[in-house]
Parts: C-alpha cells; structure tokens; sequence
C-alpha cells in the first residue's frame, strides 16, 4: 500500500520539510523512497547543480535510514505538476508525499500550486505536510494521535486500510497502547426540504439532533470496530455545526498529527460531499493531511 513513495522536491528548505515523514515511512513499511527533482523546461538539459542538489538529498535520507529502504534520486524536465503526476502513473507510485507550500522563485517551483494541481491531477493518494513550525518527527514520530473523518457512508471507509497498515506498521508496539485514532462525523445543523421547485433549509429539532446524534455513535462504533479489533485505541465523535470547519477545530483541540480522509464521498441532504470538504480542509487545516482519492466510476 505505501510501497513506493515519491517526493517531490524543489530545492527549496520548506519543501524538504516532508523528508522526516518520509524517512519514517521509509524506514518502518520498507518502502522505496523515491526523491524527485523537476528542472525548469528552458534549460534543455539538466543542470550539473540541479544533478549535485536531489543526489545529495538522496545521500542525506540513506543516512537517515539505518539501511532499511531504499533511496532513489530522480531528475526530470518540464513542468513540475504535469512531471510528478506522469511519473507516479507510469511507475506505479503508490504514495506521493510533499509540502503544500514552498518558496517561489526564478529556479524554483511555487510549491502550494503544484501541490494543488497534483492533487487535483493524480489518481494516487497524497501526504500533504504544512510549512508551518515542524514538530521533533525523528525524536516523536510521525503519529501519536490521528484524525479520520467520516460521513456515514461507504466510500468514505476506504481511508481505513490505509490508517491501519500506518498505525500497525509505522507505530511501534511500545506507542500503541498511547496512540488514539479519533473517529469524527460532523453533523449539520439543518436538513434540505423539497417544496415544490425550490429547497429549504430545516434546522433540526432538539429531539431530532439527539436521535441523529445516537445513530451517528452506533454508526462510528461499527465502523472502527475493525481498528479496535486490532487492538488500536479508538474514540467515536459526533459533533454538530460545518464540516470543514468542525474537522479543523477538532484536529486543533485534540493535537492531531495526521488527518486520514477519502477526498469523495457521496453527496446527499443528510451526507457530507468530502470532495469539497476535503478541500476546505486541505486549504485552511493546520495539519499534516493523507487524501486518498477513490476510483472514478
């Protein structure tokens, strides 16, 4: 499932911020670290520097590794968001791992751009790291609490296998029993009523809030009981108000270190769209971000 991750990298410092995230995930699935460096298209040929810059990155993480996985450099020209999302189809990438913003300049990408284009481009999921102060990963890890964010329907459970194989694999046994997985559904305020041609907009009862609360919670138990059957520390939360909005806040009050969620789900009156919810989430979150984007049917 993470078997081969690629890492884009623009030359920048803010954009070697995913690089311990990597190494962890490298070091503890056995994955192969791919690190990818794109050359501006004008220069028609690779710069001896651009050359020197992503094998010496190669070099740094191999020496973080202590000899599990393995470490390739990669240079390419073009287009940095049309190179990435072409290399991972054609080497059948299975993670692509990157910092959503970076330092623009005349030899270097605008790092936030490409990481929306390759988000909206690609069909392989995405680890997202923010520019913000980053934590001590090598000394704590990568994961200590996680955020998974459902609406209730199937699709939105594909995010599962990918958090399980990253607690179970990624986490050592030593942290597990510390490490808590926060289920979260927001639920909205108000429901869509038909009348006619046009739609309005219900607020929910009292009573009514309280019935959907209580189903939420079976729902969100059932739903992790495959977590907790793994022995993994699950806690289900319900919570009513914007989804987007909700998730940010929650990721915030808990001090989680990863949000895990599919970037579709079905839409309906009494059902998140995580497509756009995931974007908002993306866009204004503080935290490191897995999308998995579901197949197009």
């Amino acid at each position: 499932m993470y078997e081969k991750i690629l890492v884009p990298l623009d030359g920048s410092d803010l954009c070697e911020l995913v690089l311990p995230y990597v190494e962890e995930l490298a070091e503890k699935l056995r994955s192969k670290a791919i690190l990818l460096h794109v050359c501006p298209p004008k220069l028609g040929s690779f710069s001896h520097k651009h050359e020197v810059y992503i094998e010496n990155m190669a070099q740094v993480v191999r020496g973080h590794l202590k000899g599990e996985g393995e470490v390739e450099a990669i240079l390419l020209a073009g287009e940095p968001n049309r190179e990435i999302v072409g290399y991972a189809r054609r080497e059948n990438i299975t993670l692509i791992a990157m910092v959503t913003h970076g330092q623009s300049g005349m030899k270097r990408w605008v790092l936030g751009s490409t990481a929306d284009k390759v988000i909206r481009e690609t069909s392989k999921p995405v680890l997202l790291i923010r520019t913000g102060t980053p934590p001590a990963v090598r000394e704590e890890g990568i994961l200590n609490k996680l955020l998974v964010p459902l609406d209730g329907s199937k699709v939105s459970e594909v995010i599962f296998p990918y958090v399980e194989e990253l607690v179970l694999r990624v986490v050592t046994k030593a942290k597990l029993a510390k490490l808590e997985v926060s289920l979260l559904q927001v639920i909205a305020p108000s429901r869509y009523v038909a009348s006619g041609t046009t739609l309005s907009v219900i607020p929910y009862g009292e009573a009514e809030l309280e019935e959907l609360k209580r189903k939420t919670e079976d729902y969100l138990e059932k739903a992790g009981s495959g977590l907790k059957n793994k022995g993994i520390n699950v806690k289900c939360n319900v919570v009513v108000g914007s989804a987007a909005e909700e998730i940010i806040n929650f990721a915030d009050k808990v001090g989680a270190n990863l949000i895990a969620m599919s970037t579709h789900g079905y839409s309906g009156f009494n059902r998140l769209f995580l497509g756009s919810v995931a974007d908002r989430v993306l866009h204004h979150g503080n935290t490191p971000l897995l999308l998995v984007k579901l197949p197009e049917t």
